[in-house]
């Protein structure tokens, strides 16, 4: 494709046409280089997705699902939680959610507790399989906070909740088509990203 070109010299003006060496007009720009990521096509996953937003509703779920010993009338996440996994495994997490559990004990007690997560942690992991393991030192830290309250007065929660410790505990993942699915060894609870 030619272009017209005006350059102002002392006072005299050259008309010209340019253009671009080897291009051609019709030709399409060339394809990007596909990237090959190590690993299973789960570990491609983890890597190819990153960062990774937590889904409120589904931690709702996992919420609802974790405090079985408790009729949840409400479940409420708000805030985000992302999640960043680079080729190497190097990990941060990023939390500032809070989450509000309402309910009835099976005695009839009036129960809410409210969580409030502040706070980033990063480290490293490393795969086997489906399994996520923390590796060497983690640095932040994700900070807790639990109150509840049992009939309108201040207790320890009577149910437990589940622990955010992403470097300190094992966990399973798979990852397909845009979900990353996350669960603590031992814990039915699961985050859910996309």
């Amino acid at each position: 494709m030619k272009q017209w070109i005006i350059v102002l010299c002392g006072g005299v003006t050259l008309l010209g046409t340019g253009g671009c060496a080897g291009a051609d007009a019709g030709a399409a720009p060339a394809a990007p280089k596909a990237t090959t990521l190590p690993g299973s096509a789960d570990q491609q996953c983890l890597v190819a997705g990153s960062p990774w937003k937590a889904s409120n509703p589904d931690l709702e779920a996992s919420y609802r699902e974790a405090v079985r010993g408790l009729d949840a009338k409400q479940v409420r996440v708000e805030g985000d939680q992302t999640l960043t996994v680079t080729q190497d495994l190097n990990v941060t997490i990023l939390d500032e959610t809070s989450a509000r559990i309402s309910g009835r004990t099976s005695n009839g007690a009036d129960v809410v507790v409210t969580r409030r997560h502040t706070g980033s942690a990063g480290g490293q992991w490393k795969v086997s399989g489906r399994t996520l393991q923390p590796t060497g030192t983690w640095t932040g830290g994700i900070d807790v906070d639990t109150s509840a309250t049992v009939d309108g007065h201040d207790r320890d929660s009577p149910v437990k909740m589940p622990a955010d410790t992403f470097g300190t505990n094992t966990l399973t993942y798979s990852c397909t088509a845009g979900t990353l699915k996350l669960t603590a060894k031992g814990s039915s609870f699961a985050w859910l990203f996309n």
